[in-house]
């Protein structure tokens, strides 16, 4: 069985995506009190992507984006969640069936408008001015230098550009892990762009991921979009500076809206596209992205409103993908010890360990109810809970410690268990705070990967957190049969409050929970289609915080629970936007018996259908270990393409018949 090279960060889907072109760069006037002001706009000079049996790609054209998002079992460095491996027919089939996307079809390449349009992509690496938060004077805002990038479709033919898309990208650790960071796919190969910014190397390490982002942002630039991308403020350039995070969305929105300035200067200077030549705007995101998402959305049709009538751009439709939207309800996830009925079942001696049921749509008649009432949070296993929460969660502690607490030691200390911090396995002149894991300070020596690693395994060796307990689980075999097995204690365990290493005061304190308020982005009334695309199940981001978004949003009452599912603790007091909301949702597996879903993976990862034994020779207890072959998103990292996809359609669906459904129009 032929199994593609992995990154050791996350499934490199669709890096080929990315722009590519010639030339230099220019400066603009560095005013540091403009917000918007365009401090330089370096165009990107990128190579090309080796592909077997095809020779090399370039990654300016839309074929790399095609090649690398619907046949990456033909090359060498990409997986994808939609066509991988045994499961690639399966999938392929059911999304089609489900979305009207045709994996085999590929859309991207596909001509618009009965034409080839589109005959490649470039990239603009850009520094502006943007808003920061300002820890001393909270809630001020002061200027900072941001960066971020910017691609844009080269049209055939004197065909239009098609829209503006912006994309918020997902949470990384690595300064350098950011859209305009063209470095390199996997460990070990060479950046993608030849002249990538210098801020782009502060964390030499950091050789893996750094593309990625970039290439998801390039599947609209395919369909002759232009593409906003910003790093965020406290990443890219602005290394640092503390990272806001999720409880401070708005200095992220901001970093987004203030590169219309560029992203107008380059669509002149290079496409003579004039500013008078009103765009349409489209936005999306994914995880952090994604709440930031919705919260741009309200900024463009209230606060911001004149930003994107000076820059020419009219709010078309937003598309928000997994965000934490109510974090009122994400930290009360973090919290919470969180069943699932695979690992937490043999509590249950109604349920059958390993059910083939496990992971099926909470209203599905062959749900049992014993397993609806164990994952009331709808998570895919406590186990990858236990690996995801003490991260994610210490990000969202380090920015409301820093930026509203004022006082770091103390503050850090009030917020997590002392010994989180203290048994950090980094040398004391390396790590004195928190504050230096998010800031350039450890970012010039460890990568985002080995951050996130240490926070995550320290917290397993503190408090009894997540105890390595033995389990005894019953598989269903593809024939029908069962095959019992008992896993050593060897394995991550299943518990995974946050109590563990959050300090129970810190939930309580009125001052965290206005910030929890504050940073919450879905309690408004929309004027503009919004279409949110979520999993049944998620181990990172709790899918209650769509269900809350959704029904605030669309009738205007709180998520009341149901189907097992936890009702939202977090408020609802806006009208209701009614037919202007919409979601797509995205099922966790495609597949249809758990010895598939639950340990496809034997050697180096490749399944192996003689081996009678499940666990023998894998990698099923290592973390991390089901995202990369799992078809079809299985947990919170893997509906990265699927879930651009399905955003891409709607912005598609809302120009040729403006609707805004998720369903791939037709191409």
């Amino acid at each position: 069985m032929k199994m593609n090279k992995k990154s050791s960060v996350l499934p490199l889907l669709i890096l080929g995506s990315l722009t590519a072109c010639n030339g230099g760069g220019y400066a603009g006037p560095n005013n540091t009190t403009n917000y918007g002001e365009v401090v330089s706009i370096s165009k990107q000079q990128l190579g090309g992507m080796p592909v077997a049996g095809l020779g090399t790609i370039s990654y300016a054209s839309p074929l790399a984006v095609g090649y690398a998002t619907t046949q990456p079992q033909l090359g060498y460095y990409f997986e994808s969640d939609l066509s991988v491996l045994d499961y690639e027919a399966a999938n392929q089939a059911n999304t089609k069936t489900l979305y009207n996307y045709d994996v085999a079809s590929n859309f991207i390449e596909k001509n618009i408008a009965g034409a080839s349009m589109i005959e490649s992509v470039s990239a603009y690496a850009i520094e502006y001015q943007t808003q920061g938060q300002n820890y001393q004077t909270d809630p001020a805002q002061i200027v900072r230098t941001a960066s971020g990038l910017i691609i844009v479709p080269n049209m055939k033919n004197g065909a239009p550009i098609r829209g503006v898309v912006v994309y918020f990208h997902p949470t990384t650790f690595g300064k350098n892990q950011v859209p305009s960071c063209l470095g390199p796919f996997f460990t070990g190969a060479g950046n993608v762009s030849l002249n990538i910014p210098d801020y782009c190397n502060v964390t030499a390490l950091d050789n893996t991921g750094d593309a990625f982002y970039a290439s998801l942002s390039a599947i609209y630039a395919a369909r002759g979009f232009a593409v906003v991308a910003p790093d965020y403020v406290g990443q890219g350039i602005d290394y640092n500076n503390v990272h806001p995070y999720v409880a401070y969305p708005d200095n992220n929105v901001y970093s987004a809206f203030n590169m219309f300035p560029a992203l107008r200067q380059i669509l002149a200077s290079d496409y003579g596209i004039s500013i008078n030549q009103e765009l349409p705007l489209f936005i999306t995101g994914y995880s952090e992205g994604g709440g930031y998402a919705l919260k741009a959305s309200q900024m463009a049709q209230g606060s911001q409103s004149g930003v994107l009538s000076k820059n020419g751009l009219q709010l078309k439709i937003t598309s928000p993908q997994e965000g934490a939207y109510s974090l009122a309800d994400q930290m009360n996830f973090a919290f919470n010890d969180n069943n699932d009925g695979v690992f937490n079942c043999s509590s249950n001696s109604a349920y059958n360990c390993g059910n083939v049921d496990v992971m099926r749509s909470a209203n599905s008649p062959l749900r049992t109810e014993s397993v609806t009432q164990m994952n009331s949070w709808n998570i895919v296993t406590a186990v990858s809970a236990a690996t995801y929460k003490p991260a994610l969660t210490s990000y969202v502690l380090t920015a409301a410690m820093y930026y509203s607490f004022h006082n770091l030691t103390n503050a850090y200390n009030f917020a997590m268990n002392p010994q989180f911090w203290s048994d950090i396995p980094m040398s004391p002149t390396e790590i004195a705070t928190l504050y230096e894991l998010y800031s350039g300070i450890l970012g010039t020596t460890y990568t985002g990967g080995q951050i996130s690693g240490a926070i995550v395994n320290n917290t397993f060796n503190i408090n009894n957190y997540d105890p390595k307990t033995p389990l005894n689980l019953t598989f269903f075999l593809p024939d029908g049969s069962t095959y019992p097995v008992s896993a050593t204690a060897n394995h991550y365990g299943t518990n995974n409050s946050g109590t563990a290493f959050i300090n129970p005061a810190v939930s309580a304190n009125d001052q965290f929970q206005l910030i929890l308020t504050n940073g919450s982005t879905y309690n408004w009334t929309s004027n503009s289609p919004i279409n949110f695309i979520h999993m049944v199940f998620d181990s990172a981001v709790t899918v209650l915080n769509t269900h809350e978004a959704y029904s605030c949003m669309k009738y205007g009452v709180s998520f009341a629970g149901g189907n097992g599912l936890v009702p939202s603790a977090a408020p609802c007091s806006v009208a209701a936007s009614g037919s202007l909301i919409e979601s797509t949702v995205i099922p966790n597996f495609q597949m249809t018996n758990n010895y598939t879903q639950l340990s496809p993976m034997g050697i180096n990862g490749v399944s192996n259908p003689d081996e009678p034994n499940p666990l023998a020779n894998s990698k099923f207890w290592t973390p991390n270990s089901l995202i990369s072959t799992l078809g079809t998103p299985f947990d919170h990292p893997n509906m990265l393409v699927l879930g651009n996809i399905i955003a891409l359609c709607t912005f598609e669906n809302s120009l040729q018949s403006g609707t805004n459904s998720g369903m791939c129009p037709t191409f």
